[in-house]
């Protein structure tokens, strides 16, 4: 890694992508651009879903966990969707914090149903 990689900043015009190709080459400013960047929108959209902030910050953080564990491969998709209003890293993961919310609902239903037939 060049020695100012990891002093360059993330530039908020600077597409998705790119900050995760930087990122995957080690740049670990790169990963805080994307959460910087994301990190309001998912936890919004976990909110809605959960009605719980706490819950909903555990599913956040659990979506750029396994962002960090398995990026998504997004070669092509940044023009094909170039004129769509979010970029494709974006969509993947509000669908990733979408499904773990719907799991921790799930989650939450059975736990609840299960402790109420305990309750009999």
């Amino acid at each position: 890694m060049p020695p100012d990689a990891a002093a360059r900043p993330a530039p908020a015009d600077e597409p998705d992508e790119r900050l995760l190709a930087r990122w995957l080459a080690g740049e670990a400013r790169a990963f805080d651009g994307l959460v910087a960047r994301h990190a309001g929108s998912l936890l919004a959209h976990a909110r809605a879903l959960l009605r719980d902030p706490a819950a909903a910050e555990d599913q956040v953080q659990e979506a750029f966990l396994r962002l960090l564990a398995r990026p998504p491969e997004l070669r092509g998709l940044a023009q094909a969707e170039e004129s769509a209003p979010r970029s494709p890293l974006s969509s993947w993961l509000h669908r990733v914090t979408h499904n773990l919310c719907m799991d921790a609902l799930r989650s939450s239903g059975r736990r609840q149903r299960r402790e109420s037939q305990q309750a009999r």
